[in-house]
Protein backbone atom coordinates (compact mmCIF):
# COMPACT_ATOMS: atom_id res chain seq x y z
CA UNK A 1 0.00 0.00 0.00
CA UNK A 2 2.71 2.40 1.28
CA UNK A 3 4.56 1.41 -2.20
CA UNK A 4 1.76 1.98 -4.11
CA UNK A 5 1.13 5.62 -2.37
CA UNK A 6 4.77 6.90 -2.90
CA UNK A 7 4.13 5.85 -7.04
CA UNK A 8 0.83 7.22 -7.38
CA UNK A 9 2.60 10.88 -5.70
CA UNK A 10 5.50 10.87 -8.25
CA UNK A 11 3.58 9.78 -10.90
CA UNK A 12 0.90 12.18 -10.35
CA UNK A 13 -2.04 9.44 -12.02
CA UNK A 14 -4.71 9.53 -9.92
CA UNK A 15 -4.64 13.29 -9.53
CA UNK A 16 -4.82 13.34 -13.42
CA UNK A 17 -7.72 11.46 -13.48
CA UNK A 18 -9.45 12.97 -10.89
CA UNK A 19 -8.67 16.46 -12.95
CA UNK A 20 -10.36 14.84 -15.84
CA UNK A 21 -13.54 13.50 -14.13
CA UNK A 22 -16.16 15.93 -13.50
CA UNK A 23 -17.33 15.75 -10.14
CA UNK A 24 -21.26 17.63 -10.24
CA UNK A 25 -21.42 17.44 -6.35
CA UNK A 26 -22.63 20.27 -4.40
CA UNK A 27 -18.95 20.57 -3.07
CA UNK A 28 -20.53 22.49 -0.07
CA UNK A 29 -22.40 19.78 1.18
CA UNK A 30 -19.54 16.92 0.50
CA UNK A 31 -17.16 15.93 2.88
CA UNK A 32 -14.77 14.19 1.00
CA UNK A 33 -13.22 15.70 -2.77
CA UNK A 34 -13.31 13.43 -5.76
CA UNK A 35 -9.66 13.14 -5.86
CA UNK A 36 -9.66 11.07 -2.15
CA UNK A 37 -12.54 9.11 -3.75
CA UNK A 38 -11.35 7.96 -6.71
CA UNK A 39 -7.77 6.62 -4.37
CA UNK A 40 -9.87 5.31 -1.66
CA UNK A 41 -11.50 3.48 -5.13
CA UNK A 42 -8.13 2.46 -7.06
CA UNK A 43 -5.67 1.63 -4.00
CA UNK A 44 -8.61 -0.46 -2.74
CA UNK A 45 -8.58 -2.42 -6.26
CA UNK A 46 -5.25 -2.69 -6.36
CA UNK A 47 -5.40 -4.66 -2.97
CA UNK A 48 -7.72 -6.65 -3.86
CA UNK A 49 -10.91 -5.08 -2.40
CA UNK A 50 -13.20 -5.09 -5.25
CA UNK A 51 -16.58 -4.06 -3.49
CA UNK A 52 -14.97 -2.21 -1.06
CA UNK A 53 -16.42 -4.01 1.86
CA UNK A 54 -12.89 -4.72 3.75
CA UNK A 55 -14.53 -7.66 5.65
CA UNK A 56 -11.97 -10.77 5.17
Amino acid sequence: MLLLRQADRLLGLSAAIAAALPDPRRQASCDHDGKSLLRQRLYAIALGYEDLTFSP
